[in-house]
């Protein structure tokens, strides 16, 4: 498939995605080895706005070995890489020198020795399979594989150790999701519609080169898994042909991790695979010993419901939603769960339980039924009118959407960069594991104030640059478009405050400090953070006495700026180093 394809007046780019010998090396005897042909295998993909369309078939082995094949050199510049060092630059910047080198081996070995050796046949398989097509080693495969756990492991190690969340330098790595869902008399023409937000580390990457996998395994129903290029499984955000969807909400929760469990994603795969009901669904989930904090949700367009599914490794919860409607995040709904759960500081925490609340306002306040479009519009829904950051279900780390019609066996996919959910959205077809160019892209998630996007996604822009430790004037730069495109969000000024702080440039860092005051902000904790900055601007200035009486303003503000401001007042701030989390545009540790 090449060429234009219309929808109702608008034009999609397809791209075939053919491959020749010079950009594959030796790819003809890679694949006559394998047994398939190179004309079959280019009849496996296609490309519609930047996502990867991949049909996999055969053994687990074919299945991994096709979609490696395919997108060799994606993948080996993509999410696999990114996932096998994430943890090492995470411990580099919260543990000093050969400590943090030491302490990352350490712990990538035992975790992946201990995750991997429980993994089953069938996905051992599929991993050496996308390895030898990728052209990867197994072991960068195990390390990427096993990363969502063993950071969630270290985290819980150095919560318990020191009584603290982590601080890298670079910002705290942030988790998320949101799941909403109606059928019933809450939706239109009584269609069953999951949709779900995938917020997740990995911007730049994941959402650079989105798939669509369709997965027809040997002796096991077909499904879809929406995901990026080099990650396999069904076992995130997925749909098979029974008409079941998957959404997996990932948590941290005091209880630890136990890394004598199955991996994630394994069991969600098996779900895929073999379920056809909620009850075999459940009882699947009954089976399986998870290593970490985890939600299931998955939607039955037969049965009309949810069973969302809580876990941790020692503690589980379940219920059926049989109303028509469900909405989702990250917050445990058992309280005995909920007792366990980690806070992981002041602002994320604010946003999680008010993106919460956000979903079932909208869930619940809207008197017409809702389409595939109106669900899309709650997934890239900016929260509070008065600050872009505060509860936004479409956030900067959002670099996966989708909106489920099982009935029909259609996905549709956020197309574009994070946050995906502020994107059109296309629709693919399970049924003949194809774009569905007849189907009208959904727009309800997509900002009508183009300004408001266009400094979003310099914000965006910024916190990539950071990310990948470029030069901070850089990063400055795309935060003034971000100020100048919308100069009343208090939170862009902050951050540029923030930054220009640990540039050294602190004239500029003062006058970015006072517009957020005088813009303000609807939560006072985060007006108390702004004086504690302002305060500690003026104490590099030698102007101790406006300082401390920055300091007394800091007035209801979170547990650690308020410990911040009180020192402040004891000892006049010297400038260091400090972690910027672009997510909320605040500092973790204060």
């Amino acid at each position: 498939m090449a060429g234009l394809a219309s929808v109702q007046g608008r034009r999609f780019r397809v791209s075939s995605g053919r491959m020749t010998a010079t950009q594959e090396p030796n790819l003809s005897t890679s694949l006559d080895r394998e047994g398939e042909s190179l004309s079959s295998l280019r009849k496996r993909y296609e490309k519609v706005e930047g996502i990867h369309i991949l049909r996999l078939s055969g053994n687990d082995y074919d299945l991994g070995f096709q979609h490696g094949r395919i997108l060799r050199e994606t993948i080996q510049r993509g999410s696999l890489p990114f996932f096998a060092g994430f943890l090492d630059k995470l411990l580099s910047g919260a543990l000093p020198g050969v400590l943090g080198r030491l302490a990352s081996r350490g712990i990538m070995t035992v975790a992946t020795r201990r995750i991997g050796q429980r993994y089953p046949q069938s996905v051992r398989d599929e991993m050496r399979g996308l390895a030898e097509g990728a052209g990867l080693s197994e072991e960068l495969m195990l390390r990427a594989f096993t990363m969502p756990e063993t950071y969630l492991w270290f985290i819980s190690l150095y919560a318990r150790l020191l009584g603290r969340p982590p601080a890298p330098r670079l910002g705290v790595p942030l988790l998320g999701c949101s799941t909403v869902a109606v059928w019933g008399d809450a939706s239109v023409d009584g269609k069953f519609l999951h949709g779900r937000n995938l917020d997740y580390q990995g911007v730049g990457v994941w959402d650079r080169d989105q798939a669509v996998l369709f997965y027809a395994p040997r002796g096991f129903q077909r499904y879809v898994s929406v995901t990026s290029a080099g990650i396999p499984l069904g076992g995130a955000t997925a749909m098979n042909e029974s008409g079941l969807t998957l959404a997996l909400h990932q948590h941290l929760s005091t209880r630890g991790v136990n890394l004598s469990g199955l991996g994630v994603c394994v069991i969600g795969d098996r779900i895929m695979r073999e379920a056809t009901t909620l009850e075999e669904a459940r009882r699947l989930l009954d089976s399986h010993r998870p290593n970490a904090a985890f939600t299931y949700v998955i939607g039955s367009a037969r049965e009309r419901a949810m069973l969302c599914y809580e876990v941790t490794p020692r503690r589980r919860s379940w219920f059926r939603a049989d109303g028509n409607r469900f909405g989702y995040t990250n917050i445990f709904l058992d309280p005995r769960l909920a007792r366990d759960e980690m806070h992981f500081y002041p602002s994320q925490w604010r946003w999680n339980t008010g993106r919460y609340l956000l979903i079932q306002r909208c869930l619940n306040e809207r008197e017409a039924p809702m389409d595939a479009d109106a669900v899309a519009s709650v997934l890239g829904h900016r929260g509070d009118s008065r600050c872009r950051l505060r509860c936004s279900t479409g956030m900067i780390l959002t670099v996966g959407s989708v909106v489920f019609e099982p009935e029909s066996g259609v996905v549709y996919v956020g197309a574009g960069r994070a946050p995906t959910s502020n994107r059109p959205y296309i629709a693919f077809d399970l049924k003949t594991e194809s774009f569905r160019p007849d189907r009208e892209p959904l727009t309800g998630g997509v900002p009508a104030n183009l300004d408001e996007m266009e400094a979003l996604d310099a914000y965006r822009g910024a916190f990539e640059l950071y990310m990948a430790g470029a030069d901070l004037s850089r990063v400055r730069s795309l935060l003034e478009v971000a100020c100048a495109r919308q100069p009343q969000e208090s939170l862009y000024h902050f951050a540029t405050g923030l930054i220009d702080l640990r540039a050294g440039e602190w004239v500029s860092a003062g006058k970015r400090f006072e517009r957020a005051l005088d813009l303000g902000h609807p939560d006072p904790e985060r007006v108390a953070g702004f004086h504690l900055w302002r305060g500690r601007i003026l104490d590099l200035q030698g102007k101790r006495q406006e300082a401390m009486k920055s300091y007394r303003n800091v007035n209801g503000g979170d547990g650690p700026v308020t410990r911040a401001a009180e020192r402040g007042l004891r000892t006049p701030w010297r400038s260091r180093p400090f972690p910027v989390d672009f997510a909320f545009a605040d500092v973790i540790v204060p």
